[in-house]
């Protein structure tokens, strides 16, 4: 196809005319004749191929116009920035796309106007990058002025506005950067986020002082990962970065700031720990006795209201526990008392139909018409014996008035503040008990008075 970039033995050319014998006339891209003459091929189709896409190629994108490949990624994915507009702050765009959503340029677009080379793109994404970082700087500086006149509001605004101009213009970028510009990403960023950090904490605003002390803390922590590995860190030793000044200064700091918005937040534990880790990067180092001293005190303050938390909390949950584990024995004891009176109410109802059964059995023996009286012993039909106390209706009346009068007894006791479910659950048993040995003797009685007749 005319104007589509290929590759052959010559190099990189562009398609000019392609035959109807299948003949394809092109022109190489990259070179020329001794005297500045453009050679023309004549060339099998089966000789050119598709060019493969390379990073400084000149591509005409479907959407967003030309451009120029930056990067080619192993998933296949080209990384491609636009050059015919920029966004509102001046950077061209990036493009992420697939082969299919692009064609190579010839170096032309249409109506033959040259576009810029992927160089001139670079340098001038380079220098987009450097102005945004130097007034991130300068942000920062001028907020160091107004926090030390007290203004915190103007000092934290400018801070985050920082922290905003390089997390959007660069931010993405951060694999693209040279060392030294990431370098001064990173002393911008760890500076900002704990200076905003203390802002809200002279404002009290806790949860914004743990977001932005943490954010701070993460970034200085994956450095000190990477001192003596990473190329940043040694751009960072040639400006006077020191270890001391990373761990002792910066994570110090940010440790120092989480520790005093956790314990306003009354989270203790987590304000023990960092200010346990933050007194150990200072500690037996003379430089900084005055901020190990510090560390100390405040450390010793939060042991203490961790200590009250605990006991406090000990104190709800212990006696919640107490409830409930008295409770169980009350349900308990209530079923224990269920269980003996059931158990007692069967045995003397048991007893009761023996008795019954007994009696029966001596009105039978009464009936035959038998006169004999031996002995001494009242007859159990005479004065001197009352089978009606063994029947089972009496035995149920009893029961019941052994029931009325524990009621009774223990409604007085009750009443006089003596009484007890205890003193109730006695008298009930004692009731039954009685009732049971006298239907048990009417049963022996009737037994002895059956075996006398025989005699």
């Amino acid at each position: 196809m005319p104007g589509e970039v290929v590759d052959c033995m010559y190099g990189r050319c562009r398609v000019d005319e392609v035959r109807a014998d299948d003949t394809v006339k092109c022109t190489p891209l990259s070179w020329r004749l001794a005297a500045g003459q453009l050679p023309v091929f004549y060339l099998n189709k089966e000789s050119v191929k598709p060019a493969t896409v390379r990073v400084g190629d000149v591509v005409k994108c479907n959407f967003g116009g030309v451009g120029s490949v930056v990067e080619v990624r192993k998933t296949g994915d080209y990384v491609i920035t636009l050059a015919n507009w920029k966004l509102a702050q001046g950077q061209s765009p990036r493009l992420y796309l697939q082969r299919d959503s692009f064609e190579l340029s010839s170096g032309l677009e249409e109506g033959g106007k040259g576009v810029k080379s992927a160089k001139q793109l670079q340098r001038e994404q380079m220098t987009f990058w450097k102005e945004s970082i130097q007034r991130a700087g300068e942000k920062k500086n001028e907020a160091n002025e107004w926090f030390k006149k007290g203004d915190m509001d103007k000092a934290r605004e400018l801070y985050l506005e920082a922290l905003t101009t390089c997390t959007q213009n660069v931010g993405n970028e951060m694999d693209s950067l040279p060392d030294s510009l990431r370098a001064d990403v990173f002393e911008t960023m760890v500076p900002c986020h704990n200076n905003v950090a203390t802002c809200y904490l002279k404002q009290q605003g806790f949860a914004e002082v743990v977001s932005f002390a943490r954010n701070g803390l993460m970034l200085a922590r994956h450095m000190e990962a990477r001192i003596g590995q990473s190329n940043v860190w040694r751009e960072l030793e040639a400006r006077g970065m020191t270890k001391d000044k990373l761990t002792k200064d910066w994570i110090k700091k940010s440790l120092f700031l989480l520790s005093r918005a956790e314990m306003a937040l009354k989270e203790y534990d987590e304000a023990c720990n960092h200010l346990d880790t933050a007194l150990k990067l200072v500690e037996g180092d003379v430089a900084y006795e005055k901020n190990a001293a510090e560390l100390r005190a405040l450390l010793l303050e939060a042991q203490k209201e961790r200590k009250k938390q605990i006991k406090k909390e000990q104190k709800i949950w212990g006696g919640a526990f107490e409830k409930s584990k008295k409770e169980q024995e009350d349900g308990e004891k209530v079923e224990a008392k269920e269980r003996a009176r059931t158990q007692a109410a069967a045995a003397a109802a048991s007893a009761a139909a023996a008795a019954a059964a007994a009696a029966q059995t001596m009105k039978g023996t009464n009936s035959s018409g038998s006169s004999d009286t031996r002995g001494s012993s009242p007859s159990p039909t005479g004065p001197g014996f009352d089978a009606s106390l063994y029947s089972k209706a009496y035995m149920s009346k009893l029961l019941k008035k052994d029931e009325d009068e524990d009621e009774d007894e223990g409604a007085g006791k009750d009443s006089a503040g003596g009484g007890s479910s205890d003193d109730e659950y006695a008298n009930w048993t004692i009731g039954l008990g009685v009732a049971a040995v006298v239907a048990v003797g009417g049963y022996m009685l009737s037994r002895w008075a059956s075996s006398s007749r025989s005699k």
